[in-house]
């Protein structure tokens, strides 16, 4: 992960300094922008989204910072349940995807 983080930060820097002699305002804007951008624990911004949303996420909460885990296996075998349960939904209502133009995310 550290690799790719770092492999990214060098491709974005490249960018930002290619685009520094086209528009250097743009580059100053964007790098104070993240300079200030704020880090959101994992236990914060899932409270933020329960308030935001009005109801309770029932994944337990860790401790910020810590690795949980994960059977590859189980999480592969979850993720096609949950899929087919979500294709039988969806063939069942009649949905397709125009039907997400009329959700009210706001609800």
């Amino acid at each position: 992960m550290e690799d790719r983080d770092e492999e990214f930060e060098r491709r974005r820097d490249l960018v930002e300094y290619h685009a520094s002699f086209i528009e250097p305002e743009a580059v100053k804007k964007i790098r104070e922008a993240r300079s200030k951008a704020l880090e959101i624990p994992e236990d914060e911004f899932a409270l933020g989204l329960e308030r935001r949303f009005g109801h309770v996420f029932n994944a337990p909460r860790k401790p910020s910072g810590t690795i949980e885990s994960v059977d590859p296996t189980e999480a592969i075998s979850k993720y096609k349940s949950s899929k087919k349960f979500v294709e039988k939904e969806i063939d069942r209502k009649g949905l397709n995807y125009k039907h997400w133009l009329d959700s009210d995310l706001e609800q």
